[in-house]
């Protein structure tokens, strides 16, 4: 066994180090453009989220500049951190060195988990602080450790301020003391409380922020970015496909035989230990299974909820019979084989010759458009000389119609302009209308940047004039990919 354990660590550390190098060689999505921008107009909240993820990168860009591994440093190690705790978990609940390895190897390998250790989104620190604040819970609740509610407390506050999901700790927990006839007399102690009022305090400047910003963060995420609900059936497949993959089939499998055989050993059986894994997995998960019922769910929302879920694999894996131990295996494996093949695909993306299309999410899971990894730092260059030349005409700024094209643009181009977005644009990414002031850029010249698929001819009508300049474009082994649209406009109308 005290091989196995060294086995285990020095594959942590090993990966770790292999996903750190991996961050620098792959461009940075849209999203991450647009999260390094926030880490350059630090707040304690945004348009889109809480502020977490950008003080995060923050630090990274202090520690080593505007670079790729900068801004996707912190996901790499809180993946790696992670990877500890449901270890730790694990362990702690069953007594088992075996059980704790292998939940941690199924927070190491699995899809969602590999995927997200090297792209830097809002779900990497939230559900790490998630993750934090079960675990010290636990020993709150099973070890007696007094101390461990508030640090639950911190736990959950640094949650909170990276993702409203947070919601469904306390709600989970509440439900845990609620329904275990053995724990139900934390309910009338003061540690629970005050666990929930520090995590409120930590929460409050984020509050603060939306109080003063007309509730932009709340109306985003509550309101503007949903369509009005209908009863559907088609996202609930979605849904269940989707996490199906993020998951990888044989352990999503499992995963709810888990939440069964938790849900029966806690409410039927009274143990405890099944139901606190179970209170701290289900509703989240079992919350958004309902909206795909009438509307689309990210495949990535639930992801905090499957921590517990590994934790439940692992432990009831001794004590299965043949079906469940085979499908553990062919879960393991075929894990195993997706990523290195995700890693393949990311390090070169012509490496699949045909389109594979997530239908859910076909803008994003598809990797045709995969070739978005390509031009960037071409693309940086044209625009610094461009913008040079029209700059030294008169006053000019750099635009697009899009917060991921516009961050893009921002980080690619060498001393990382401030790139503004104009027009009707999305629903998402509005945080640009903070930091732009559209009444001080009247009248300036500006230099658009777009790109394939885009109609840039959307915005020519703020401006007097607008002259195209030659489209760049971008070729690989002698195959054009893609393309950017490059126009001079001068004399901005205003808003």
């Amino acid at each position: 066994m005290r091989n196995k354990k060294y086995f285990f660590w020095i594959t942590v550390i090993i990966l770790t180090l292999f996903r750190f190098w991996l961050a620098g060689k792959v461009l940075l999505t849209g999203d991450e453009a647009y999260h390094w921008e926030w880490s350059r107009h630090l707040a304690w909240g945004y348009y889109d989220h809480p502020p977490m993820i950008a003080f995060i990168i923050r630090i990274g860009t202090e520690l080593f500049g505007h670079t790729l591994r900068a801004v996707r440093g912190g996901t790499v190690l809180f993946s790696a951190l992670s990877v500890g705790l449901v270890y730790w978990l694990a362990k702690d609940i069953s007594g088992r060195e075996d059980v704790g390895i292998w939940a941690g190897l199924l927070a190491l390998f699995c899809p969602i988990y590999s995927v997200g250790a090297i792209i830097t989104t809002t779900d990497t620190p939230h559900a790490f602080f998630w993750l934090l604040s079960i675990y010290f819970f636990y020993r709150a609740l099973f070890k007696k450790n007094a101390a461990a509610w508030y640090l639950g407390g911190v736990a959950l506050g640094a949650a909170f301020l990276s993702k409203f999901f947070a919601c469904f700790i306390p709600l989970g927990l509440l439900t845990f003391l609620v329904f275990s006839p053995q724990q139900r007399f934390w309910l009338k102690r003061k540690e629970p409380y005050l666990a929930i009022l520090l995590a409120w305090l930590i929460f409050s400047p984020f509050i603060y922020w939306n109080a003063t910003h007309n509730w932009a963060t709340f109306g985003f995420n509550l309101a503007s970015r949903h369509k009005a609900p209908q009863l559907t059936l088609k996202y609930l497949g979605e849904y269940l496909g989707g996490q199906s993959l993020v998951l990888f089939p044989a352990f999503f499998v499992l995963y709810l035989y888990g939440l069964y055989r938790t849900l029966r050993q806690g409410l039927g059986q009274k143990e405890d230990k099944s139901w606190f894994l179970f209170c701290t997995s289900a509703p989240l998960w079992l919350a958004f299974l309902v909206i795909s019922t009438y509307q689309r769910v990210g495949a990535h929302w639930p992801v905090a909820a499957y921590f517990s879920g590994l934790v439940i694999i692992a432990v009831l894996l001794p004590e299965q019979s043949n079906w469940y131990r085979r499908l553990f295996k062919i879960g393991w494996w075929g894990s195993l084989i997706l990523m290195i093949s995700l890693y393949g695909l990311v390090l070169n993306p012509r490496i699949i010759p045909w389109n594979l299309v997530y239908a859910g999410w076909s803008d994003k899971i598809n990797t045709g458009v995969l070739r978005e990894f390509y031009g960037w730092e071409e693309l940086g260059r044209r625009v610094k000389k461009s913008y040079a030349q029209m700059s030294a005409q008169a006053p000019a700024f750099i635009f697009t119609d899009s917060y991921a094209l516009s961050s893009q643009v921002a980080f690619y181009t060498p001393g990382n302009p401030m790139v503004c977005m104009l027009g009707e644009g999305s629903v998402h990414g509005r945080n640009y209308d903070f930091w732009q002031d559209s009444e001080q850029m009247k009248g300036q010249n500006a230099l658009l940047v777009s790109k394939d698929g885009k109609h840039p001819g959307d915005s020519f009508h703020l401006f007097e004039m607008v002259e195209a300049e030659e489209p760049l474009k971008i070729y690989q082994d002698g195959e054009l990919v893609r393309t950017f649209p490059i126009f001079r406009c001068y004399r901005y109308l205003g808003k």
